[in-house]
């Protein structure tokens, strides 16, 4: 009796050991590639660290999209795929083996669609689509949009999510938000040109460069507290300076005049030359540092995010790039394609006239004459602000603050 319990004790020891290697064999995995073919759809299925990219193809019908989810890392991962079309447009919806929040994707023309194209184009061929999606419990942006106004900016308050916009009025910034809004006044003089602020650990920081000797004062704004402090630089920078960026709580300005980056620590109240001797200047582009020599950094402003970029594998001369995706715009076609993929993108929307567009944790966001508006896979193309003086003066107008 007593053997027997002590094999017992040792099977079930062995056992644990056998298991706790093969968890920790699937936990080391960081990727995979499997091809499989589900309902005559050739399935590319690739796993890489955290998700999925998933190519689905049948004739010459490609539909790609990333799946950020890690299903434990499991393989052949579509149980089956639900087809739909209507004449040209031909849509997909994959099943999955979990629980996962279905999605669809669809091709028109020979090009991968978003939603929001479909109905921003009033594609009649759409309406099918859309019954099928409600079947399946697929949101489809809605279209209506409701207003409101505080002081001088109307509002779309149902589309700001978590996200607050920060926008200057020349004297001092707005603070709206989905369910607050208010003014706070930071100077005494106007500023109209060569704005430079920034937001640093739930802090607007404002640059004063209202006098024609340099910038000396820096303003901060506690947004969660609701708080204002200010300090004085002991050495001024130029008023031809710039924010590069901001990295691990510091914000990285670059001095045209004097040919000097710094960083700016808001806690500590201290800016410091990246380099004493300036023989090496700094980016960081998706995280990844990068250094540079003299000639080469001032060649042109350089910006950690949203910088303009050139490819030879993508017909477009406005690019720009998020950790995972290029967005680029070509005749007014906004388009996004995963990073290895730039033969297949996707058509997210349609609009002309842009002044300027920039990306955040892959939302869209661009001014067009006197309205802000954001662009997300979920919502689509929704209005923000709309705000009269964008006509006139919209460069580093507004920051955008996720809490």
């Amino acid at each position: 009796m007593k053997k027997n319990k002590i094999v017992i004790v040792l099977l079930l020891i062995v056992l644990s050991i056998v298991i706790f290697i093969l968890l920790g064999m699937n936990l080391l995995k960081k990727e995979h590639r499997v091809n499989y073919e589900i309902n005559k759809y050739k399935v590319e299925e690739k796993f890489d660290k955290n998700h999925y990219i998933i190519k689905i193809t049948k004739g010459k019908n490609v539909y790609l999209y990333y799946l950020n989810n890690q299903m434990n890392k499991n393989k052949k991962i579509i149980k089956s795929i639900t087809n739909v079309k209507s004449n040209d447009l031909k849509c997909i919806i994959p099943n999955y083996k979990k629980n996962i929040s279905k999605k669809i994707y669809c091709q028109l023309d020979g090009k991968q669609v978003s939603i929001n194209y479909l109905l921003q184009t009033d594609n009649p061929d759409f309406e099918k689509i859309k019954d099928v999606m409600k079947k399946n419990k697929i949101n489809i942006p809605k279209q209506k949009e409701k207003q409101t106004t505080y002081k001088k900016i109307n509002m779309y308050k149902d589309n700001f999510n978590n996200k607050k916009m920060i926008i200057w009025d020349y004297k001092g910034i707005y603070i709206l938000g989905k369910t607050e809004q208010k003014y706070k006044k930071i100077l005494k003089k106007d500023l109209y040109d060569n704005i430079m602020s920034t937001i640093v650990n739930n802090n607007y920081v404002l640059f004063d460069n209202t006098s024609v000797n340099g910038i000396e004062m820096i303003y901060y704004y506690d947004l969660k507290k609701d708080k204002l402090k200010s300090f004085k630089l002991e050495n001024k920078i130029s008023k031809k300076s710039y924010i590069n960026g901001v990295k691990d709580g510091l914000i990285y300005i670059t001095d045209k005049s004097a040919k000097k980056e710094y960083t700016l620590d808001i806690k500590s109240k201290k800016i410091a030359e990246i380099d004493n001797n300036q023989t090496e200047y700094i980016l960081f582009k998706n995280n990844e540092k990068i250094v540079y020599n003299k000639s080469d950094f001032f060649m042109k402003e350089q910006y950690f995010n949203n910088y303009s970029l050139v490819s030879d594998k993508i017909d477009s001369d406005d690019m720009k790039e998020s950790i995972d995706y290029y967005y680029y715009v070509k005749n007014g076609d906004f388009y996004k394609v995963i990073k290895g993929y730039e033969n297949n993108p996707v058509l997210l929307f349609h609009t002309f006239d842009i002044k300027e567009w920039f990306i955040i944790n892959d939302t869209i966001y661009l001014t067009k004459q006197d309205t802000v508006y954001s662009y997300t896979e979920e919502n689509g193309l929704k209005k923000l602000i709309q705000y009269n003086e964008l006509r006139y003066n919209y460069k580093n107008i507004y920051n955008i603050w996720e809490k």
